[in-house]
């Protein structure tokens, strides 16, 4: 029998946390915005910090 290794749910989603935030931060908008944008669209609640050091990860 073949067994696949999956990576949890959670880390998916953080994933693309992580690549929206990325992606709001190419399209010029700064931490306070992106903030505002992942509460209203994710439900997610992430500090300033967070979100700049998500958004200069590469």
């Amino acid at each position: 029998m073949i067994e696949a290794k999956l990576r949890p749910y959670r880390s998916y989603l953080r994933f693309q946390r992580n690549s929206y935030i990325k992606a709001l931060k190419a399209l010029g908008m700064n931490p306070q915005q992106i903030r505002k944008a992942l509460e209203k669209q994710m439900s997610e609640r992430l500090s300033i910090t967070r979100i700049t050091h998500i958004s200069k990860a590469d």
